[in-house]
């Protein structure tokens, strides 16, 4: 049932960037669906990074893991990181309710800094921002302006 037909990937070659989302709810529910689904990704990753690590951004709005499945959601996160990701090269962005629990269920194994943002364009500027930073090239500042009535 879980698989590689669940996800909606779209790859920049150019960045090195995979930008995952789920083409609609996706429960995981059980042991058994995690480790089908993370196996399949697990092997889209691997022929990915196969010319070089990449960078990872991640749409959780459909994403719904029980939280009894967190710990092992987490070590999986820990071994694509440490496999097939540039170092901090992990973003992720959905739902607020989304992102208290994995923060919560990500602290252990992620030094508290998950790097989960709240829209999927601050996830793309952290990335943008992190490749800058690794090819010693600063990025431009883009001036903050407030939207209409919020009077910054």
């Amino acid at each position: 049932m879980y698989g590689p037909d669940y996800f909606d990937l779209t790859f920049d070659d150019n960045r090195r960037i995979l930008h995952l989302g789920y083409k609609e709810r996706y429960h995981i529910a059980t042991e058994i669906d995690l480790k089908t689904t993370m196996t399949a990704f697990d092997s889209m990753l691997h022929q990915l990074s196969a010319q070089g690590r990449i960078y990872l951004i991640v749409d959780m709005s459909n994403l719904i893991i029980e939280p009894e499945l967190s710990e092992a959601y987490a070590r999986f996160v820990q071994h694509i990181t440490e496999t097939h990701v540039m170092p901090g090269g992990i973003a992720r962005y959905g739902y607020q309710i989304t992102r208290v629990t994995v923060r919560l269920g990500y602290a252990e194994y992620l030094d508290d800094s998950p790097n989960i943002f709240g829209s999927r364009e601050e996830a793309y500027d952290y990335i943008y921002s992190l490749i800058a930073r690794q090819q010693g090239v600063m990025p431009p500042v883009a001036p903050v302006t407030a939207a209409p009535g919020e009077g910054r």
